[in-house]
């Protein structure tokens, strides 16, 4: 395989920095969110996707919370598109990255059919687990995205030492004990 061109390696620096900044944004989108519920906004706006009917209401501390957290995903489900766009022009980059891509795509469509669900099922135990393990598997898949695209703007491959079998099956299950424990705080805080 030829190595990449200097485009796709100077595209794929400048969109890995700036998907590790929307999984950072994606990140503080999440804890908004769960403000959002410690506030007890989750319903402030009673209707989806607008707000009141309005797509400006009128503001009290609730609807401002709520209607904030909307307005935060709509920027930066914007901003994904954008990055999307600058990383899919580049056919080597496209071929590489294209199969993660679609897969950051699908949760975020799946988010936000989770979030409007969340709202029109007055804040139904499953939509509210589903869309808190959805937006934190969003915030992990952009960090993958970024890693990948930086390392793929690297001149020469980096060795990675191998773990031994022991060190892979830990880290597996903490990562399963992890996924458990973001379905059980969901499934708490929305009984």
């Amino acid at each position: 395989m030829p190595p990449p061109s200097d485009l796709a390696r100077s595209t794929a620096l400048r969109a890995g920095i700036a998907a590790g900044a929307l999984a950072l944004l994606a990140w503080c989108l999440v804890v908004f969110g769960a403000l959002v519920r410690a506030h007890g906004a989750g319903l402030a706006c009673p209707d989806w996707p607008l707000c009141f009917g309005e797509l400006i209401p009128e503001f009290d501390l609730q609807v401002a919370f709520e209607w904030g957290h909307r307005v935060m995903a709509g920027a930066l489900s914007v901003v994904l598109a954008g990055l999307v766009a600058f990383v899919l022009r580049v056919r080597e980059l496209r071929a590489r990255f294209a199969p993660t891509i679609a897969v950051i795509l699908g949760l975020l469509a799946a988010q936000i059919v989770l979030g409007g669900l969340t709202v029109l099922l007055g804040l139904a135990p499953w939509t509210v687990t589903a869309h808190l393990v959805t937006g934190n598997s969003f915030v992990v898949s952009l960090a993958w995205l970024s890693i990948g695209l930086r390392e793929f703007a690297r001149p020469a491959p980096v060795a990675r030492a191998e773990l031994p079998g022991a060190v892979e099956k830990l880290v597996a299950v903490c990562a399963l004990v992890l996924v458990i424990q973001f379905v059980l705080g969901g499934l708490v805080s929305s009984n």
